[in-house]
């Protein structure tokens, strides 16, 4: 048996007589102080690690006001005074025992204090009542200058508007991250962050919905219940709005205010009513209501926003996600657009634009005395994805209008001349390959055709490559993606028995196994093919059966399909040929034939093959043409032709009989710009972009591959970038209010949904488009719709 000290009996007593209260201060400076000890001196773990009481760290922030930092020195002494060096040195990997010989009394220092009292710091997940009280106390201050969009006397509320912005930052990449929340008034005049939440690698959408939802329904809790802590808290983090309730069954039940509330109340909806607290006390309820969300576009924060507008639009409820809209983040999609623009040639009216084109621009000799004070060299690179600046920067009135004194702008595209870049350097000289330019930027080259002697002329149609090879005086043709020739080791097992059975090869109820198959296609192809096969290079000779002898300079496609095809050649003898594939061999037949040698000189000649009329238009040598060398045509009907005598490209207009040029200075060289600054050096193939009217030039003698656009589409396109970004303040042009901002992003999305409809025009398909089709991203588009029908929703 072992005698209590005195002091602990006498403790006892006083407590078991209720002399002393454990909520006394006294009790729990002893308390902790024991606590502190044994924690110090034990190896729990860190899930039950001590934490000092509230009010001992207030009532030691408010010795330390009072009677300064010395004081709590002289109250706690020395404490653990080896420094973080000192116990490494000692092989200590912690503050070690506690040792009673250096502390007057156990009591939480500076730091301690820092930490877990509330609404100093800490780094929990939630929303943080201290930056939502001040938020608060600024907008109900009268000099803040922001008007709440409800006040009323009677129901004792005063109701500001604001949005949530949540943004995201990369901690540990693919691992973890932080997503910072932040709350602004709509008008846009002041913001706060007011909280974070610390989120893991995978998040799913609801999952995220229910975070944000959660913070919505915290950051909506009411001053007076913030400053008397009558919301449920921990440390400085919010965890629910507690006794700031205001919600009345029957209301919602009826869907009209009560009449018990009648009197107190407007609104049925919890948020648009004062709080029981603050009506109880007889005191004006000072709140927030979120009407706003906004988050960017990563794929979890956009399925968590489509989820709660799906929610919303199938069902009627009084939660407090009833009343927020869901908005990606218009800067973000700002940012998209521009990085889109940057990485893709954009159709824009039937022209291709990019972001390259201003780099040409503001360098170009007619251009750069406008252009080059309004438009940095980084704005036009790309560099900083995440700057907004150079986004306004180059869509700015300014630079629109210094591209207005252009019409039309040349750029090279192949090889790359900004960059280095493997797949599009320097070309390759060698002789029989065709090579795919794709329309990225940089544009990716690739080959696709090999083995040919001297390939002159090509034509393209439903992925059909027809070839006018004059080294083997032969004209070739290649299936691009295997949809017209058989292919045995690409077609599956139904396609293997369609064609086996359609050319009497598989006999009823055979079962074979694809391999089979393929080897018993195989031997039939190999016994029936007439035609030179290559395999390697998926080349097919087409044999014309009644004139074997023709030797092609020129091909092309006829406009109603892969049915039909012209051939040209050296004497002046044109065709028109029919083309018949069997999946096996390319057989073709020539229907009529006309002889074109009008005049010594040549020139752009008009000819009706129905009839075998041929007359000269523009004669080679005259005024309006020096020597034409390859010619297209436009949409509208407007040739386009290469005239390599005078080193420029023109068009001519039949209707008008009139010759403009396109583009060209007339001096041989190879520079980029303007239609008079841009030269060629021996241009000699030209061609127009099927659906569109961007003409695509060969400079044979230098090896490159340019792009003639038009300068009002990429004017076109920035000017409707630059309403997106004034529409939400982004830009130096004042907005009068949400009905402008909802036309001025009506007419950027109508800008974007009509580039869409017109390519999947041209494709021919319902699908959604995509960067490599020439429009912005299916998934910005649909940011952009959910940000305009928020914007009406707001309204």
């Amino acid at each position: 048996y072992k005698f209590t000290d005195p002091v602990c009996e006498k403790l006892q007593e006083f407590l078991e007589s209720r002399y002393l209260s454990t909520k006394h201060i006294f009790y729990k400076l002893i308390k902790n102080a024991v606590e502190f000890v044994v924690s110090t001196n034990s190896s729990s773990s860190r899930e039950g690690q001590f934490q000092w009481d509230s009010e001992i760290l207030e009532f030691l922030d408010t010795i330390e006001y009072y009677g300064h930092e010395a004081t709590v020195h002289l109250l706690r002494g020395p404490g653990f005074y080896k420094t973080a060096e000192e116990r490494k040195t000692a092989g200590e990997r912690k503050a070690g025992k506690f040792d009673w010989s250096t502390w007057n009394w156990p009591l939480p220092g500076r730091t301690t204090r820092q930490k877990q009292s509330k609404g100093r710091y800490t780094t929990d997940s939630g929303i943080y009542w201290p930056l939502v009280q001040n938020f608060l106390s600024i907008l109900s201050d009268p000099n803040s200058g922001i008007a709440p969009i409800f006040l009323d006397q009677e129901s004792k509320l005063k109701l500001f508007a604001v949005s949530l912005q949540e943004d995201g930052v990369a901690l540990k990449p693919g691992l973890n991250e932080g997503h910072c929340l932040c709350v602004e008034t709509l008008d846009g005049k002041i913001a706060i962050p007011v909280g974070v939440h610390f989120l893991p690698s995978e998040v799913s959408g609801e999952d995220q919905l229910e975070q944000s939802m959660s913070a919505v329904s915290c950051v909506q809790t009411c001053l007076s219940c913030l400053k008397d802590s009558k919301m449920a808290f921990q440390g400085a983090v919010i965890k629910g709005q507690g006794h700031c309730q205001s919600v009345c069954p029957n209301c919602i039940s009826q869907g009209e205010v009560c009449n018990e509330c009648s009197g107190r109340h407007k609104f049925v909806h919890p948020v648009l009513r004062a709080c029981k607290e603050c009506l109880e006390k007889d005191q004006e309820c000072v709140k927030m209501v979120c009407l706003a969300w906004v988050m960017d576009s990563e794929s979890k924060n956009k399925n968590s926003q489509t989820i709660l507008t799906k929610r919303q639009s199938e069902t009627e409820s009084t939660t407090d996600a009833d009343l927020v809209t869901a908005f990606p983040d218009p800067v973000h999609v700002a940012k998209n657009d521009r990085a889109s623009f940057a990485n893709w040639y954009r159709l824009v009216d039937g022209y291709r634009v990019n972001l390259v084109l201003l780099r040409t621009a503001r360098t170009d000799p007619i251009l750069k005395e406008i252009l080059l004070p309004h438009l940095s060299l980084a704005a036009c690179r790309n560099r900083d994805r995440t700057d907004v600046d150079t986004v306004v920067e180059v869509c700015s009135t300014e630079v629109r209008k210094g591209l207005q004194r252009a019409n039309w702008i040349v750029q090279t595209l192949v090889p790359e001349v900004y960059r280095l870049y493997d797949g599009n350097n320097e070309a390759d000289k060698e002789k029989g390959k065709i090579l795919s330019a794709r329309l990225h930027y940089p544009v990716d080259v690739v080959e696709i055709v090999s083995g040919l002697s001297c390939p002159v002329a090509i034509t393209y149609r439903h992925r059909m490559l027809l070839i006018a090879d004059v080294g083997k005086q032969q004209i070739l043709c290649s299936d691009l993606t295997g949809d017209h020739f058989l292919n045995p080791e690409k077609m599956t097992v139904k396609q293997l028995r369609k064609v086996l059975k359609d050319r009497r090869l598989l006999p009823p109820g055979n079962n074979s196994k694809k391999g089979e198959l393929q080897k018993a296609l195989k031997s039939w192809m190999d016994a029936n093919s007439t035609s030179d096969r290559n395999g390697q290079t998926k080349l097919h000779t087409v044999e014309i059966v009644n004139q074997p002898t023709i030797q092609a300079t020129a091909v092309v496609f006829s406009e109603k399909g892969t049915d039909n095809f012209y051939a040209a050649e050296m004497s002046g003898q044109v065709h028109e040929i029919s083309l018949t594939i069997n999946g096996l061999n390319a057989n073709a037949n020539v229907l009529r034939s006309i002889d074109v040698t009008v005049g010594i000189n040549g020139g752009l000649l008009r000819v009706n093959l129905a009839t075998g009329h041929c007359e000269c238009v523009l004669s080679n040598g005259s005024e309006d043409l020096q020597c034409v060398h390859g010619i297209c045509a436009k949409m509208d009907g407007t040739v386009v032709m290469v005239d390599r005598g005078d080193h420029k490209v023109k068009e001519f207009k039949e209707d008008l009989d009139e010759v403009r040029v396109l583009a060209g200075s007339g001096r041989s060289g190879t520079k980029d710009g303007s239609k008079t600054s841009a030269s060629f050096s021996q241009p000699t193939a030209v061609c127009c972009e099927e659906g569109a009217d961007t003409v695509y030039v060969l400079d044979t003698s230098i090896g490159r591959l340019k792009m003639i656009t038009s300068t009002l589409a990429l004017t076109t396109f920035l000017e409707n970038l630059w309403k997106f970004l004034t529409a939400f303040q982004l830009t130096s042009e004042d907005v009068s209010g949400l009905e402008e901002a909802i036309d001025l992003t009506q007419s950027y999305y109508s800008f974007l949904e009509k580039a869409s409809l017109k390519v999947q025009q041209i494709k021919g398909s319902t699908a959604k488009t995509q960067g490599p089709d020439g429009t912005l991203s299916s998934s910005t588009l649909n940011s952009v719709e959910m940000i305009l029908l928020g914007l009406n929703r707001l309204k």
